[in-house]
């Protein structure tokens, strides 16, 4: 494969690879001797013929053949002088003079220009092929030389019969190697790439060349090692060939490299979002949590903020008596479930189960998945089937823990098709830490509310005040929702002339510590009115005494002296939303004068005196009646007087004022409650 006038060169102290020479077959100089001594050869034969015929042409026809075959078109040329030389050399006779027989001596001097004008063609034709082959397997050799990237020259059959240094160090083979024919490119494939190396052949045969392709190359210890091919048939040639190799091994470490760093950044990224969301988790929980004071609702927002976040079941678990009962059981994908063992199945504090034991120890504890045979030894049959349906797999038992007091027991459980995430007990055991602040404070504000709701029921009159002649109806009712109590109050007490004194208050805060505040307003009011005094006064006398026993303390109150037989009111109003009276169709709002808040100096306050029409109703209330969430003041008086309004007239007395309540605000009441009404009766006792 190396070109005769160029050999290919080699690294230091490695022999030239021996390729068999092709074109021309003898070298210039022996070709040149060789033009000379055939032609002469011959002229030495056939001079001697007696009779020359067209036979001598023939012969240095097959001279100057011979010569254009071995020695190429240069040596041709020479040649054909000599043999034209000596062709009329043999023609003439012995005496020199030319006896050439016409006949003969044309045919034999057409056949031997006409042959030696196309050899002399034929060898020079085949010199030009055979310099432009070597042309382009010098700049192969070239590029090869170069060594930036591995070059080989092949046979078909898989023989490698030259490559440059770069390619055999790409592998680990030596020249050594190469030079004893170890070298073949189909043995050097792994066998997964064998297919491939059959199309890109067939590509080879159809085009002379394929497009570059990868593939592997196994090295001389057997790692594969990747590379790009690109390959073509050697000029004038079906079967031999050349390729460029280009190493492909650091762009795959390097692609590898960046697709673990991807996989790392994926990682680290998730991981980053998971954190992050972990953490609003345990922010939105936390202010979810301190934001109610219910203990049911607490434990309710505890369950929400954990399913399905960081669980598909969890089971909320608070002692009452002797066991720990489940106060709550939430089930993803199946509420149902939970809905079953809720408020059942409770646990023994001192069991072996997980939840026991955190309870006693204060300890997260792992909760193994539950065995179902185990469980029907224990268990009812339908709290067998129930845990077997939920499928439950490994979970935590996290104690609520305030400070060094455990209140109770989450069970954060995975299921079969989803188990809990890695760290997701921590983040419970954070959230669960919040919900028992919440749960303990929660717990103690129900307990301030209840004393101060019976501390306050026990300071208000008893409901069973009368006036006579009318119907009379009179509710309290403290905030179904709220941290503590309000001082609302309401008092009817009869006078010395037959009047009656009516009086709805309430005491600006909440808490127990209003409790006296709102005793002290009602008896003060009370007692100047029995001296007495009108309502104008009686609501000046309570305003000092308020800003002398609470400075910057503040109260509402609406004061009123009702004459039964005249139907005759006297009333004033201290910042309290007005009472109103119902009449038929017509509703009358006792809105004048507004008045001032008690607490609030004022020299004189303002009283006025109306009668009322048969057949009234009158309503004295707090504003806990009509101040609703989502509603306007107005809207919420409109509320209170489409409702009295509904009731039935044989509802009585403090039935009926419960009725009225319930109606407005049922049992979902932001701020206490406190309403009077009053109506004339009729002879048969009706409204």
């Amino acid at each position: 494969m190396h070109p005769v006038d160029q050999p290919p060169r080699t690294t230091a102290g490695a022999a030239p690879p021996s390729t068999p020479r092709r074109w021309p077959i003898l070298s210039p100089r022996v070709g040149y001797a060789f033009a000379f001594l055939l032609p002469a050869a011959v002229t030495l034969m056939v001079s001697g013929l007696d009779n020359p015929s067209y036979r001598i042409g023939s012969a240095f026809f097959a001279s100057i053949a011979i010569v254009a075959a071995l020695g190429g078109a240069g040596p041709a040329i020479v040649g054909g002088v000599t043999s034209t030389l000596g062709f009329w050399y043999a023609s003439l006779t012995p005496t020199r003079s030319f006896r050439l027989e016409v006949p003969e001596g044309v045919v034999s001097l057409a056949v031997f220009l006409v042959s030696t004008g196309t050899i002399l063609w034929i060898a020079w034709q085949r010199d030009q092929a055979a310099e432009h082959k070597a042309a382009h397997e010098r700049r192969y050799r070239r590029l090869a030389d170069t060594g930036l990237i591995g070059v080989i020259f092949w046979h078909i059959d898989g023989h490698i019969t030259d490559a440059n240094d770069a390619f055999l160090a790409m592998l680990g083979y030596s020249r050594e190697d190469l030079g004893e024919g170890r070298l073949d490119w189909r043995q050097l494939t792994p066998a997964k790439y064998v297919e491939t190396d059959d199309e890109k052949v067939a590509e080879l045969a159809a085009n002379g060349y394929h497009e570059p392709f990868e593939k592997e190359y196994l090295g001389k210890d057997g790692h594969p090692v990747p590379v790009l091919v690109g390959s073509a048939f050697l000029e004038g040639s079906d079967s031999e060939g050349v390729s460029y190799v280009l190493d492909l091994s650091e762009r795959v470490r390097l692609e590898a490299e960046r697709e673990s760093l991807l996989v790392s950044e994926r990682a680290a990224r998730r991981d980053a979002e998971v954190a992050n969301r972990r953490l609003e988790l345990v922010a939105s929980a936390s202010v979810s949590l301190m934001a109610v004071i219910e203990p049911d609702e607490v434990i309710e927002r505890l369950a929400g903020a954990l399913v399905p976040e960081l669980g598909e079941v969890v089971s909320v678990f608070v002692p009452e008596g002797d066991l720990l009962h489940r106060a709550l059981t939430v089930h993803h994908t199946h509420p149902e479930l939970g809905e079953v063992l809720t408020r059942r199945y409770p646990v023994i504090p001192t069991s072996d189960s997980p939840v026991a034991e955190a309870f006693r120890t204060g300890h997260m504890l792992p909760v193994p998945a539950v065995d179902t045979a185990r469980s029907a030894a224990l268990a009812s049959a339908e709290y067998t089937a129930v845990v077997a349906a939920m499928r439950l797999s490994e979970g935590l038992a996290i104690p609520l823990r305030n400070g060094g007091e455990v209140i109770g027991v989450l069970a954060l459980m995975g299921t079969d098709d989803r188990p809990l995430e890695p760290g997701a007990g921590l983040v419970a055991q954070t959230i669960a830490e919040r919900a028992a602040v919440a749960l303990q404070k929660a717990h103690s504000f129900a307990a301030e509310r209840q004393v101060a709701a019976t501390m306050q029921r026990a300071l208000l009159p008893d409901s069973d005040r009368t006036i006579a002649g009318h119907d009379v109806g009179t509710c309290y009712v403290p905030a179904a929702e709220g941290r503590e109590v309000g001082g609302d109050w309401w008092d009817i007490v009869p006078l010395v002339d037959g009047r009656v004194a009516l009086v709805v208050g309430d005491v600006s805060g909440h808490g127990v510590h209003l409790a006296p505040s709102m005793a002290k307003m009602r008896h003060s009011i009370s007692g100047v009115l029995t001296h007495g005094a009108s309502p104008a006064e009686a609501a000046t006398a309570a305003s000092h005494l308020l800003r002398v026993s609470r400075p910057g303390a503040y109260a509402t109150a609406f004061v009123a002296v009702y004459d039964p037989a005249t139907r005759d009111l006297v009333y004033s109003r201290a910042g309290h939303p007005p009472a109103l009276v119902l009449v038929d169709d017509q509703v009358l709002e006792l809105d004048h004068p507004g008045g001032t808040l008690l607490g609030l100096d004022v020299a004189q306050r303002q009283e006025t005196t109306i009668r009322l029409p048969e057949g009234f109703e009158l309503i004295a209330f707090t504003d806990g009646l009509v101040e609703t969430p989502g509603l306007t003041y107005d809207e919420g008086v409109s509320q209170l007087i489409a409702a009295a309004r509904a009731l039935p007239d044989d509802i009585f007395g403090q039935e009926r004022a419960e009725s009225l309540v319930a109606s407005v605000v049922g049992t979902a009441g932001t701020d206490d409650v406190c309403v009077v009404m009053v109506r004339p009766c009729t002879p048969s006792g009706t409204g």
